[in-house]
Formats: structure tokens, C-alpha cells, sequence
């Protein structure tokens, strides 16, 4: 029998009618990736039964863990599924010929079933209740934008037929790291060499319920996680006299594509600097690195986090 290659893999995403269950009419979009950790794990405990034998007795098996990530590419499109699973359903608009999709943080966000499919061998891992409860990017450098989305389900299973034969399969716009723009307090910032930037979602994954066969029976929204840093030219002391002051500031990150028109933008309205002074790790030029948290008090955006996507897909 053939061993199943990475490069036949298959991801597809569908959204849930109520969490756990599958949609009673099956679509799904395929979701192109570059690596996943998508896995029911169960552990095993060694009992301390006492038996008259130095033999181990049979294990005790624990709950059924469905979790993971996937490592993405940065992309106009799919990006989108990832924001609404983490943050919410978005407010779509029409202007013309494109779509601008805003999501804020919503008290609840809706589930997915996600589909692992080695087609090469006609093997299907489907996961129920999924939500994404972290998003990590961090900007910056040569190299291929991507990004983590960790995910949290409930259940998992193995099938001999796909999901949906015929998934939709979205446009692909790749983002990069050379188009990527950032604001700082409202101004444009041309001294920053990288950006980190995570968002927890706070997820409720320890609710495994007695009769429940070991599995998650609900994922419950927590409060979401804000935090980042940037990675400056050290040309002067503005940044650290903000965190010294524990002034409020604000960060806008936008990820543009060769249609200017067309855009990822991630804003975080009202954010603080934690103090850390600059370090001297050798001759060349000095770079100085600022953490900084994410909250809401009271911006006029009335979210902790504002994302928009201007493409053109109609919805997510």
C-alpha cells in the first residue's frame, strides 16, 4: 500500500449549524495551508492496582483531546474564515466591485468542522465543534508571511469518503512582508524591522462532561488576550517615554496586496508599551523591542480589536 504524501493533504473548513454537529447540507471551502498539528489524543495513567505480580496492569484512558494548529499562508481570502472563527461573524459592505468585511470581538462565534483528507489514500480525519482559540503573527523579514491559528474541537472522525466532493475553493491573493504598513498613535511608523502580534480567544477547553464518551461538550468564548511587540530602529526614546508614562496609544497593522484597493488590516485601538530599555548585543545598529498589551476602555470602535479585509467575496 502507498505511504499518504503531504503534498496530496487536503484542508477544508464547513461552518456549523449548533456546535458539534455537522450542517445538514454539507459545502466546505478548501483552506490552503503550509503545515497542521490537527489530532484526537487521548492519554494513558498506569493504575496503581495492587495484583500479586510485578506485571502492570491495563491503563486508564483520560479524555479526548481534539487540538492542534495550522500554519498558514497570510492570504487575502482565506484569512477571512480564520478572523470570523476567532472574532465573530463580520459587517459586510459593497462599494463598487469589492467587499469590506469588519469584525469585532462578538460575545459568541460559530464552530466549524474541519476536514484532514489524505486523498491519495482515500483517508478523511473530520473534526466537529472547532473554533480557533489563537491567532499569532509576526511580520517582518524575508521570508513567507504565514501565520498560526490553534485550534480547539470537540470530536473526531475517520472516514473512507470525503467530506464534500466538490468543496469550494476561494481566490488566493498571497500577502508579504514588503507590502506590509504600521501605525503607531495614528502615525506611520518607517523605523520598525519586525512586529509580533497574538490573539487569545480565551477558550473554555477543560469542559468534558461525565457521559459525554470523553469528549469536549461545549467550548465556551472567554475573554480574548491582546498582546505583541515591536521591533524598532533605536533612533530615539518616543516609544519608551509612552511606556514609562503608561500612556494609551493605539496599532495598525495593514497587510496590502498589488491592488492597492485590497487589504488585511488588523487595528488595535487602544493599547499600552511595557518599559524595557534597549540592550547593546554588539557593534552594529541598536534595536530596541517593546511588548505591549491590547484592551478596551473607551475606544469609539467599541472593540478591544478591529479587523477589516477589503476583497471580493461577497460574505464569509
Amino acid at each position: 500500500m502507498a505511504q499518504a504524501k503531504g503534498a496530496k493533504a487536503r484542508i477544508v473548513a464547513d461552518w456549523e449549524e449548533s456546535y458539534g454537529v455537522s450542517p445538514a447540507v454539507a459545502g466546505g471551502t478548501v483552506i490552503k495551508f503550509n503545515a497542521e498539528s490537527l489530532s484526537a489524543t487521548q492519554s494513558q495513567d498506569t493504575p496503581k492496582t495492587i495484583t500479586g505480580s510485578r506485571n502492570p496492569v491495563e491503563p486508564i484512558l483520560g479524555n479526548i483531546d481534539v487540538a492542534g494548529s495550522l500554519t498558514l499562508p497570510a492570504e487575502l481570502y482565506s484569512i477571512g474564515v480564520i478572523f470570523k472563527a476567532l472574532l465573530g461573524q463580520p459587517t459586510t459592505t459593497e462599494s463598487g466591485s469589492f467587499f469590506s468585511h469588519v469584525f469585532k470581538v462578538a460575545d459568541t462565534v460559530p464552530s466549524m468542522v474541519i476536514e484532514k483528507g489524505f486523498t491519495d489514500i482515500g483517508k478523511y480525519f473530520l473534526y466537529h465543534g472547532c473554533k480557533v482559540s489563537k491567532f499569532e503573527i509576526e511580520v517582518g523579514g524575508e521570508k513567507e508571511l504565514t501565520y498560526e491559528a490553534a485550534i480547539m474541537g470537540a470530536k473526531r472522525d475517520i472516514n473512507a469518503a470525503p467530506y464534500v466532493n466538490d468543496p469550494a475553493v476561494m481566490p488566493f491573493v498571497r500577502l508579504q512582508n514588503f507590502r506590509a504598513e504600521i501605525w503607531e498613535g495614528g502615525s506611520k511608523l518607517a523605523n520598525i524591522s519586525g512586529m509580533k502580534l497574538s490573539l487569545d480567544a480565551g477558550l473554555d477547553g477543560d469542559s468534558f462532561a461525565i457521559g459525554g464518551g470523553g469528549y469536549r461538550g461545549e467550548l465556551s468564548e472567554g475573554i480574548i488576550n491582546i498582546s505583541g511587540s515591536l521591533t524598532a530602529f533605536f533612533t530615539d526614546t518616543t516609544l519608551h517615554e509612552k511606556a514609562i508614562s503608561s500612556a494609551k496609544s493605539s496599532i495598525k497593522l495593514r497587510l496590502g496586496t498589488p491592488d492597492p484597493a485590497m487589504y488585511v488590516e488588523i487595528l488595535l485601538p487602544e493599547i499600552k508599551f511595557a518599559q524595557k530599555d534597549p540592550e547593546v548585543s554588539g557593534p552594529k545598529g541598536i534595536l530596541a523591542e517593546l511588548e505591549f498589551g491590547g484592551f478596551y476602555d473607551s475606544a469609539p470602535e467599541n472593540s478591544s480589536v478591529v479587523v477589516t479585509i477589503v476583497n471580493e467575496r461577497q460574505s464569509y
